[in-house]
């Protein structure tokens, strides 16, 4: 079973310095933040526009870690979609069992 540790971190969007610096600023806390969207999924299913709201995360910080996730098998599209802020529509997210199983492993 993956757990939110064993996630690899993908490389930066662009190889540029500036995405490099920020990849390297946030893989401290990489591990934390993707706990906060699994943990946020754990009992209703968001947007990206949601998981920021309810996070307090950015977007620029919120849709990669769930798009981690998503890769990891640990979060999973509903195959819904919901209004945003902006009146466009989303996709909706929620956890698998594996992601439920890594959260118990997290306490």
């Amino acid at each position: 079973m993956t757990t939110l540790a064993q996630i690899q971190t993908p490389p930066p969007s662009e190889a540029v310095d500036t995405s490099e610096d920020a990849a390297d600023q946030i893989a401290p806390y990489v591990h934390h933040l993707r706990g906060a969207v699994l943990r946020r999924l754990r009992y209703i299913a968001l947007t990206d526009d949601e998981l920021e709201q309810s996070t307090g995360l950015s977007h620029q910080c919120c849709s990669p870690r769930r798009r981690e996730l998503v890769q990891a098998g640990l979060v999973e599209w509903t195959g819904e979609r919901r209004a945003t802020r902006s009146g466009r529509t989303a996709r909706v997210w929620r956890i698998t069992t594996t992601g439920l199983r890594a959260l118990e492993m997290l306490g």
